[in-house]
This record gives structure tokens, sequence and C-alpha cells, in this order.
């Protein structure tokens, strides 16, 4: 996946041809716990055309390192 031209758009990502932006969907569910592993991942998934999994996925890890850089952890 090379989003250096693409912008987000509003797909479903359903179907074989979404088979990448499915894997990259997954391993956002699980970044979040580990704190600033992963950045290139994110900034793909915030860039992602599938919005409903990649995009939010990826602004929840956003929101949840910044809160373990405030607590401590």
């Amino acid at each position: 996946m090379n989003y250096e031209y693409a912008a987000p758009a509003d797909l479903p990502g359903l179907g074989p041809e979404y088979k990448a932006h499915q894997c990259l969907g997954m391993l956002l569910q699980i970044l979040f716990s580990y704190e600033g592993v992963g950045e290139q991942l994110v900034a793909t998934g915030l860039w992602s055309p599938v919005i409903s999994s990649n995009r939010y996925a990826a602004l929840h890890v956003l929101k949840v390192w910044d809160t373990l850089k405030y607590m401590g952890g």
C-alpha cells in the first residue's frame, strides 16, 4: 500500500481487493499496546481509503499513546 499520492476516502473496504487494508486494520488494533511502535503503520492508517476500520483504529492508537505518555506508561 503506497499512499504517497492518495487521499483518504470513504470506501467500505470489503472484498479481496482490500486484503492489504484488512491486514493493516488488524495490525492497528493491537498497536495501541506498543507505544511508539509502528508509527508508519499508524500514518498509513490515517491515509487509508477504508474509513470505518483503518482510520478510526489509527486515531485510537494515537489517543491511547497520548494517554500513556501523560500517565508515565
